[in-house]
């Protein structure tokens, strides 16, 4: 198998981009000669959403490789195949479990296009 990352759907994206465009105008629009700290605060949220879509644009919210399966936080967490005890999949959120950790995976986090290969993807592990 080879490696497949699961990408952000673009709308998400699209809207952190949209807030923290709000937020960045919010924040010019308030910063003057005596600016008060909450202007700033304004400023530094709509930074804030941009480095987290630029950051969802660049990751991948899940990676699957031949050892196991990356979900991609600010700390990934990793699961190895073989150490996979149950696979739950309930309304869009998939839980697998390992004995001492477990990964919770939204399956609206994941662009459309590769919501059936990723489906396809759980078939292969509920079945090994």
């Amino acid at each position: 198998m080879k490696e497949t990352k699961f990408k952000y759907p673009k709308r998400k994206i699209a809207f952190n981009v949209a807030i923290g465009s709000m937020w960045l105008l919010f924040g010019f629009l308030g910063v003057s000669d005596e600016a008060k700290s909450y202007e700033y605060v304004a400023l530094f949220l709509g930074i804030l959403y941009f480095g987290l879509a630029l950051y969802m644009q660049i990751a991948s919210y899940v990676t699957v490789t031949d050892a196991g399966i990356i979900k991609n936080n600010l700390i990934p967490i990793k699961i190895s195949f073989s150490e996979i005890v149950e696979v739950k999949d309930m309304h869009g959120l998939v839980s697998i479990h390992e004995k001492e950790k477990k990964i919770k995976i939204h399956k609206r986090n994941i662009q459309k296009s590769q919501l059936p290969e990723f489906e396809s993807f759980l078939e292969t592990i509920k079945h090994d």
